[in-house]
């Protein structure tokens, strides 16, 4: 089935009204997401913790483990995100690219040493 193209010149209140009243979709801010983003190295740290847990469960019994709490914040220019039309129920990530050049801050501590 072909698709057939219109051009429609419309306002953006006519088109916010029938995407809010006909299709019940509201404006959100969408959560940033870097689109230079390694997805391998954040699967990696997401799967860390259960690891370390598992390990201690099953190998650990009886030896000493040290826990260490890690934090990190990244220190540069946050670029502004508009808000987007989306569905209910649904929260859009908006692919950005930093504007400058930033780094991250890590820090570990061991709470029972400090």
């Amino acid at each position: 089935m072909a698709q057939k193209r219109v051009n429609l010149f419309l306002t953006y209140a006519t088109v916010y009204a029938w995407a809010h009243y006909r299709l019940h979709a509201k404006l959100k801010v969408p959560r940033p997401q870097s689109a230079l983003q390694d997805v391998e190295a954040v699967e990696l740290k997401k799967n860390i913790i259960p690891a370390v847990l598992t390990f201690q469960k099953y190998f650990g019994k009886g030896k000493k483990l040290r826990y260490l709490c890690q934090d990190e914040t990244r220190l540069g220019l946050k670029t502004l995100t508009g808000k987007l039309i989306a569905a209910r129920g649904v929260k859009p990530v908006a692919p950005i690219l930093w504007k400058r050049e930033n780094f991250w801050l890590d820090g570990v501590v061991e709470p029972l040493s400090g």
